[in-house]
């Protein structure tokens, strides 16, 4: 029995050791992050801005920051040269990218963000919200890459509450396939509870309105 139980414990290890590698990378190499499944709707173009950098064993190798895509949908990127990339989703122009420096490193990470603009005429491939009412800039504002944007932080990026806004009664309308919903945000609650959850996380197409305070 005990011969057994040596012989059983012989063969899991070495299905574990299997798994480990089943990634294709020795158990405990550095992964790139995972980039949030929202990204796959969207796509670069020509205008945007990117950051790319390189790794390999953890160092980084290339850092090339605020390259814009040409009209032609192309990046020019050191030992690899010109890149198209227009059309492609960040994962998938990461994954281009390190086919590319794979001929030059050995296992290379590659990580790609996107920047957005901070002129009013930006246009963010994620889409944008609607900050209306008493903010100090109203209008819209650019959803980020990560599409991780809260009513706070959209009434940040529109200049901040007025002196005249009343915090604890924003409204946000949602409109989808027609339906029509709206959520109510007490600014005033989560900030002393430090409940964030309740700060709602917007989508893209959603209006926030700051009422005015009462009297």
């Amino acid at each position: 029995m005990r011969w057994f139980s040596i012989v059983m414990m012989g063969c899991w290890l070495v299905c574990a050791g299997c798994l480990s590698m089943s990634n294709g990378k020795p158990d405990g190499a550095p992964l790139a992050p995972d980039l949030p499944e929202t990204h796959s709707g969207a796509q670069l173009r020509p205008g945007l801005t990117i950051n790319v950098q390189v790794l390999v064993t953890g160092q980084k190798e290339i850092d090339e920051k605020n390259r814009r895509i040409s009209e032609s949908g192309s990046i020019t990127l050191p030992l690899v040269g010109e890149i198209r990339v227009a059309d492609l989703t960040i994962s998938e122009a990461q994954i281009l990218l390190k086919t590319a420096y794979s001929k030059v490193y050995v296992a290379p990470q590659v990580i790609v963000e996107c920047l957005m603009e901070s002129g009013e005429t930006a246009v963010s491939p994620w889409g944008h919200v609607t900050v209306l009412g008493r903010v100090n800039k109203p209008g819209q504002v650019n959803m980020p890459a990560t599409r991780e944007l809260t009513v706070s932080r959209a009434i940040q990026l529109a200049g901040g509450l007025n002196s005249s806004a009343r915090s604890e009664a924003i409204r946000v309308t949602r409109t989808r396939a027609g339906d029509t919903e709206q959520f109510e945000v007490d600014l005033d609650k989560i900030g002393k509870s430090g409940k964030t959850k309740d700060d709602i996380r917007l989508m893209p197409g959603d209006v926030v309105y700051v009422p005015e305070a009462v009297l």
